[in-house]
């Protein structure tokens, strides 16, 4: 699901001819309660991305590098993953169903994570 502030700005900038300037990105990870919600505490952070991201091929983009999250200090439970800008807006969000136990240390493998236009 992507969100639609930066579908918005593609298509000015395509259609219209509007700057369009790249947000700085970071993985997010939300909520599994309902509420879709970012988590918080127990040593979560958001995971920033930089040029995690490999040059785009055929319409898509993969991550070329591990995106890893810090160390739990307290049990996390996700619904759902996303890339957010730095004021939290979505650009991209997936279902994801997991649970990191405290200790624990989420990661995103290499090309795990990818982005399409269609």
């Amino acid at each position: 699901m992507k969100g639609t502030t930066y579908v918005d700005g593609v298509l000015n900038a395509l259609y219209r001819g509007v700057s369009l300037v790249a947000p700085t990105l970071s993985v997010a990870l939300f909520s599994d309660d309902g509420a879709v919600t970012e988590l918080v505490g127990s040593g979560y952070a958001r995971v920033p991305v930089g040029a995690a991201f490999l040059a785009p091929s055929g319409g898509s983009v993969t991550t070329g590098v591990a995106l890893v999250f810090p160390t739990a200090t307290g049990p996390w439970s996700v619904g759902s993953v996303a890339l957010v800008d730095a004021a939290g807006l979505v650009v991209q969000q997936e279902v994801l169903t997991a649970s990191v136990a405290t200790g624990e240390t989420a990661r995103f493998a290499i090309g795990a994570m990818s982005g399409a236009e269609s």
